[in-house]
């Protein structure tokens, strides 16, 4: 169990916040009044954020020193949130090894090295929250996409056995899972080209069917509203947030159907059933 956090005046770094489900997450929070350092990839992402009132620090979570550096020098820190990210799309034959490394530095061992470097200052304190932002893509996998929930499965992984072991020092955990959100994730997502982009690759025609488009589904701002009543909620008993209506759909369909069941729904959602 642990306490609400208070917003106002609350001492927040919100990674990834130069679109999407970031930026409206530290508006929102900065809003609320909480003092929010929001990360950004390039120093120009950062003036709508100062606008909102925000802290801009420019910060590649890769880079796990410079990530323990900003920890050290916002605190004391009571609320991380771990949300930057990168996609990489590909079978699982066709995948390239450097692609996938790479999204496991992004989406899981850049976030493991921040919330590393803000758990001592917080289980001193006896207070703070971790927030780490997954995906539907954390529960479920599906076609074309099976490196990038691999990097969430992980995360949640992770996420979960922390939440048993910092139980007894009131910090709260928490994992938000989104589905479909508008944002601008694409500068972010790498194709693989032999999936992609060769005809003569023995998966085209599902690539042709499952062709990456702009991103579609909720607002982040609903996102955001759901990391708020994650923090703010009365000692909640739930680790996972669902936080979309799609992610909803699917973790119900999934929690009722055996394995060959719900293979059929999901191809059939996604419009590749053969």
């Amino acid at each position: 169990m642990s306490t609400p956090i208070t917003l106002a005046g609350a001492r927040i770094l919100v990674t990834g916040a130069s679109t999407g489900i970031g930026r409206a997450t530290a508006e929102r929070l900065a809003h609320a009044g909480a003092a929010v350092t929001a990360t950004v990839r390039r120093e120009a992402d950062g003036a709508p954020l100062r606008a909102a009132g925000c802290d801009v620090a420019v910060l590649d979570v890769t880079d796990q020193a410079a990530g323990a550096a900003l920890v050290r020098r916002l605190e004391p820190l009571d609320v991380l949130i771990n949300n930057a990210g990168a996609s990489y799309r590909s079978t699982i034959e066709e995948g390239d090894d450097a692609a996938i490394r790479r999204i496991f530095e992004v989406n899981f061992f850049g976030p493991c090295a921040l919330l590393r470097a803000a758990l001592p200052g917080m289980r001193e304190r006896r207070r703070g929250a971790i927030v780490n932002v997954s995906s539907i893509s954390g529960r479920v996998s599906q076609p074309l996409n099976g490196y990038y929930p691999a990097t969430k499965h992980a995360l949640e992984a992770v996420t979960e056995g922390l939440a048993y072991e910092v139980r007894p020092f009131n910090i709260r955990v928490v994992l938000i899972e989104p589905g479909g959100v508008k944002s601008a994730f694409l500068p972010n997502l790498q194709a693989e080209p032999r999936t992609y982009d060769n005809p003569a690759s023995p998966y085209a025609p599902l690539a042709q069917k499952l062709a990456i488009g702009a991103p579609r589904g909720s607002d982040p701002a609903v996102v955001a509203e759901t990391i708020v009543q994650a923090l703010t909620a009365p000692a909640p008993g739930q680790l996972r947030w669902p936080a979309t209506p799609d992610a909803e759909e699917i973790l119900a369909q999934r929690a009722a159907l055996d394995d060959a069941a719900f293979m059929r729904y999901n191809v059939q959602r996604l419009g590749v059933d053969w």
